[in-house]
């Protein structure tokens, strides 16, 4: 005789009502699972509930002590949960404990200091080809750091057009370099300061701003900040906020003391790098511009262009797509006119991922033998790219190429 299984609900799996977190739509869900999927997502709750049991059995005020704190941030958030609900002030808690007060990354070092410059200046020139100005500019910052690791925070602006490399330099050039954690923060659109700040943790779904949720994420106090696309801050009249934030971030005088609001407690921030992104400084207020050091990023000439295609470009793409690609020189130099009127390398990249993903749908679709060597000459490249134009706006002096 066939076995019989009572579905069991999920109210028999907790003994405290406050733990039944399931919606309607979900409890439907689990009492519809056999048995075995039952059981499995019994164990799975019954542990996270003991993580959470575990966390609970933990009075806040312990947690607050145990979390490694300072004790004067301590004592001031003992003021601040005393006026809130239990529930608020573990969410509060919680988040409290995971800033980094007092923790720093040190650059990496190697046997002598000429030896770290050296693997530094190596790191870069891996990431990001030519540059040579503003690679100068950040190893002299690198340097002063290795003299005198505890010296404060730098503004760095970067100005250039889009697609030139100043992310790429600074998150996987200089970051990994110096062996600290970048933090990409971006500013287009931006139009409220609490984008920046945060809110008060008293409100509904309040969190921390994006500066302090970076400085989280990072796990040190002097993580690399990036501030990309500043010239495009909002225009709304209310926007003025945001830069104003930013002109106290980047005071020596004030950044030691940043209040994100929902953390409403000090971080000193005055040993974090300030790097900002822009092309046009016209639109940059003058207050930031006199606290950076400027680097100015060019673009790329046809020569560096092709340089770059080879040595950083391909074998990105290739490796994206699993791909051993060969382009003909004809191939390649199509390649470079199409993207010739678009600054920066963006539009280079995106133009061989085109060429490449039809190509690889190409032979699929034909049943051709499929292996990881990938051919292009000079009439794939611009059959592909043809197929490119008829589905965007190309200018007119790029059209002429195709046609």
């Amino acid at each position: 005789m066939a076995k019989t299984h009572t579905m069991k609900t999920q109210s028999d799996y907790f003994e405290d009502e406050d733990d039944k977190k399931y919606t309607p739509e979900e409890q439907k869900y689990f009492d519809s699972l056999d048995l075995e999927n039952q059981e499995r997502i019994k164990s799975q709750e019954a542990e996270i509930l003991s993580i959470r049991n575990e966390r609970r059995a933990i009075p806040l005020r312990f947690r607050l002590l145990n979390s490694g704190m300072p004790l004067q941030q301590v004592s001031a958030a003992y003021e601040r949960i005393e006026c809130i609900s239990d529930e608020k002030a573990a969410e509060y808690v919680d988040c409290l404990a995971k800033v980094p007060f007092g923790r720093y990354a040190t650059p990496m070092l190697q046997s002598t200091l000429q030896k770290t410059l050296q693997t530094m200046r190596t790191t870069l020139d891996r990431h990001v080809f030519s540059m040579t100005g503003p690679k100068a500019t950040l190893l002299g910052l690198a340097a002063k750091w290795l003299v005198k690791p505890a010296s404060g925070g730098t503004v760095i602006g970067f100005q250039g057009p889009a697609g030139v490399g100043k992310t790429t330099l600074l998150k996987e050039g200089f970051g990994s370099a110096l062996g600290l954690p970048t933090a990409f923060i971006p500013l287009g659109g931006a139009t409220d300061v609490s984008y920046l700040h945060g809110h008060n943790f008293t409100y509904e779904g309040s969190k921390p701003g994006v500066i302090a949720q970076s400085i989280i994420d990072a796990g040190v106090m002097n993580p690399i900040l990036v501030f990309d696309e500043l010239d495009k801050v909002g225009d709304r009249y209310d926007s003025s906020e945001v830069i104003s934030a930013l002109v106290h971030l980047t005071d020596p005088a004030q950044n030691s003391t940043f209040c994100d609001k929902y953390i409403g407690l000090p971080m000193d921030l005055s040993r974090c790098l300030f790097a900002f992104t822009y092309n046009d400084r016209s639109r940059i207020s003058p207050i930031l511009l006199n606290r950076m050091t400027e680097i100015v990023v060019n673009d790329y000439d046809m020569q560096e262009r092709r340089k770059i295609l080879k040595a950083h470009i391909l074998p990105r793409v290739a490796k994206d797509f699993g791909l051993e690609i060969e382009l003909e020189p004809e191939a390649i130099e199509c390649l470079l006119a199409a993207s010739s009127e678009a600054p920066g390398l963006r539009g280079l990249k995106h133009d061989l991922e085109c060429a490449v993903s039809a190509m690889n749908l190409e032979r699929i679709e034909m049943g051709l033998e499929i292996d990881s060597l990938l051919k292009i000459d000079r009439d794939a490249m611009d059959r592909c790219l043809r197929l490119r134009i008829q589905s965007m706006a190309i200018p007119d002096s790029v059209k002429h190429i195709y046609c």
